[in-house]
């Protein structure tokens, strides 16, 4: 094992485990198909206490030592199942954790989807493995012959059983709505592996919870072209300034407001918009409107090098992020990016060092975008900044390894937690 990434895997218990509150400002109203949310006032949440009969895994970091190497003569079988894997973080971090486990330490060789009305098939989804439909029968199926469950978006169902399978829910969101479910499913949840410290900080309270980054998968980000011939492809000339964006098309994206600002900057500034979702239509007509001719839309989610490749800078505006690929994505790529501070912004961004930190509004992104147009050498200096903070820190190897370790610990605790109970 490599144990070069140990500071970033660490247990945090709330400091008593018996009396813990927290607050959490953001919840909201529904889950809306685009996964868009609504504000409501703050409220308290109290801390969750494991049900009877059943320890609660990794609270108490020192009931087992630290495994250097997890390298198993079985290896672990884990399973994992969420609403669907068509969502651009959720799915690639599937992906990448099928592609980069060790299969001889875990096994990752089945998902499951608990939305019957989603087209789920795994070769339109990219994932290695089959995907079945999550119903009673696959998930006795999944407790008898698992040792491992991850679930994301979708509570983990008490029907695994309590002497079965590791139960972990991954946290990929920072809103009340991952808070709600953590809440309604916490008697079937063993551990929580938070994408973001910002995801544990505001969603984990009470919960046995870890923080471990996801990573990029840096085959995502292969170029076709050298990137003088991607920009031509697109219409943009040499001494234009592209601004990038990538992501679902959807509201709490804030992309409204990147073209508001491509539009008070002046002619030389671009916007390249790469994704698809439901606001493809308004956006585009936004553009039209405030930017005509100097902006390029694209429908992509995968293999995105080129369109990094012809970018100068990414702007990363949303409202909330569990961690925000896209960010780490650019960073990968040598580009500066314009952030809000959501998502893994905070933990790997230090504002005008490795990347400019802004509010969501037009002006603020103009000016964080003029300034890296007119200090070219400060822009190139925040770029390869980010790209030493990512090689070090965010490829998919390295969050696969950190699983595998966190996961392996957790399995020996529950199976010392087990052998006590039953002497």
């Amino acid at each position: 094992m490599n144990d070069d990434y140990s500071d970033e895997l660490a247990f945090d218990p709330p400091a008593d485990f018996t009396r813990h509150w927290a607050i959490d400002y953001e919840e909201s109203a529904s889950f809306a198909a685009d996964y868009e949310f609504e504000s409501r006032p703050e409220r308290i949440y109290p801390l969750h206490v494991p049900p009877e009969g059943r320890a609660p895994v990794g609270v108490q970091a020192n009931l087992i030592e630290p495994i250097a190497n997890c390298r198993r003569t079985v290896p672990l079988r884990a399973a994992y199942i969420g609403p669907n894997f068509r969502i651009g973080g959720v799915r690639q971090h599937a992906i990448a954790l099928a592609r980069f486990l060790d299969p001889k330490v875990i096994h990752l060789d089945r998902f499951l989807v608990t939305d019957s009305s989603d087209d789920w098939h795994a070769e339109d989804c990219g994932l290695p493995a089959p995907i079945s439909l999550c119903d009673s029968d696959s998930l006795r199926q999944v407790s008898a012959e698992c040792d491992i469950v991850l679930s994301w978006g979708h509570g983990l169902d008490p029907l695994l059983q309590l002497d079965g399978p590791l139960r972990v829910f991954v946290a990929h969101g920072e809103t009340g709505w991952t808070r709600n479910l953590l809440e309604s499913m916490a008697p079937a949840i063993d551990h929580v592996i938070a994408v973001s410290t910002r995801v544990r900080d505001r969603i984990c309270h009470g919960f046995a919870a870890t923080t471990i980054l996801n990573g990029v998968d840096t085959a995502r980000l292969s170029q076709s072209d050298s990137s003088q011939a991607i920009r031509r492809r697109l219409a943009f000339h040499g001494d234009d300034f592209v601004i990038g964006c990538v992501g679902r098309l959807t509201r709490e994206k804030h992309f409204d407001r990147v073209i508001e600002a491509v539009a008070q900057l002046p002619s030389c500034f671009k916007l390249l918009l790469v994704g698809s979702g439901r606001r493809r239509t308004e956006l585009l007509e936004m553009a039209n409107a405030l930017i005509p001719a100097r902006f390029a839309m694209v429908s992509a989610d995968d293999y995105l090098g080129d369109y990094y490749a012809a970018m100068d800078a990414l702007a990363m505006v949303s409202a909330h992020e569990g961690f925000s690929l896209v960010v780490a994505e650019a960073m990968m790529c040598g580009r500066p990016v314009i952030a809000t501070p959501v998502g893994c912004v905070p933990e790997l961004i230090e504002d005008r060092v490795s990347g400019v930190i802004v509010d969501s509004t037009a002006e603020s992104i103009a000016s964080a975008a003029s300034r890296l147009r007119d200090h070219p050498r400060w822009a190139r200096g925040i770029a390869e900044e980010g790209r030493e903070i990512a090689q070090t820190r965010l490829h998919a190897s390295r969050m696969a390894r950190d699983y595998e370790r966190l996961l392996c610990q957790l399995v020996a605790n529950q199976s010392l937690s087990k052998n006590g109970m039953a002497s």
